[in-house]
């Protein structure tokens, strides 16, 4: 469900994590939408969408864990990332800017180079109507 009052962006989830999404636009103001964000927001997202294809999934948690859990058994110590290593290397940019300059450039790539290069990531589920 979505009035036009908010963006509502979907990914995977098991059911159990499942929650109905009209109590998160209750709390929104009725405002007016700025015409160039909503403008922006559409043309990046039919320019990322694409069909969702199970075969390029890759459940990377299940990977990365699989890979801690044999590192334990050979025996090597685990050190965890904390949140200040993350914070360190983090970089501040305007969204709003990065946007624009994304919308901008026109795509640099053709349609088998975008397939190729979109098995490496996780592939989002697109959901229509």
């Amino acid at each position: 469900m979505n009035d036009g009052r908010g963006l509502l962006m979907e990914i995977m989830r098991y059911s159990r994590e499942l929650k109905a999404a009209e109590p998160f636009f209750d709390e929104l103001p009725k405002k007016e939408l700025d015409e160039e964000m909503v403008t922006l927001a559409t043309e990046l997202i039919e320019r990322k969408s694409v069909p969702f294809d199970p075969t390029a999934f890759e459940d990377r948690y299940a990977i990365t864990l699989r890979e801690l859990v044999e590192k334990k058994a050979m025996g090597r110590k685990i050190v965890a990332t904390t949140d200040a290593d993350i914070t360190k290397s983090a970089e501040v940019i305007d969204l709003m800017d990065a946007l624009k300059k994304s919308v901008s450039q026109k795509p640099k790539t053709t349609k088998t180079t975008r397939s190729s290069s979109r098995s490496r990531r996780k592939p989002e589920k697109k959901r229509t109507g």
